[in-house]
């Protein structure tokens, strides 16, 4: 009788744990989300600190504060810019597929860019200007490459 017992007690004791384990890995994931809970929250907090220069740093705030209303957040706006330039990168390459067809390749990628990059600004109602402003960060400041990573 000692022997299931002790084994029963052994069942309990491992279920029990794993329970808490689970509870407590549901809570983590709650503290995170409560922390940051704008699209942007975590850049502000890991990235922007980083920013040396104040300007930069207010023009940033600005649009991040801009990003946030419109539920976007900084690095999914650079996924998404580089989704738009390889997506007309392809059409000008089915197009234009040989190497001595390159001024061609590169009107035609430009044209589709403009157009499609237009049309992305009007959807997120940011102007090209200001989406380039903030391409701009992206490529220069490493700090923010690291943290939203390289497309």
């Amino acid at each position: 009788m000692k022997p299931i017992s002790a084994f029963l007690f052994s069942v309990i004791s491992l279920i029990s744990c794993k329970e808490k384990k689970q509870d407590s890995i549901i809570k983590e994931k709650d503290t995170v989300a409560e922390i940051y809970s704008l699209p942007n929250d975590e850049f502000r907090e890991k990235v922007l600190p980083k920013v040396k220069q104040g300007k930069d740093k207010n023009k940033l705030t600005a649009f991040l504060d801009s990003l946030d209303k419109r539920n976007l957040s900084y690095c999914d706006l650079m996924k998404r810019e580089y989704e738009i330039d390889d997506s007309c990168y392809d059409v000008a390459r089915a197009k234009y597929p040989e190497p001595e067809m390159s001024i061609e390749f590169v009107k035609l990628h430009d044209e589709t860019f403009d157009v499609a990059h237009a049309k992305f600004a009007k959807q997120i109602n940011l102007t090209e200007k200001q989406i380039n402003y903030i391409t701009i960060f992206y490529y220069f400041d490493k700090n923010i490459k690291n943290f939203c990573g390289e497309y």
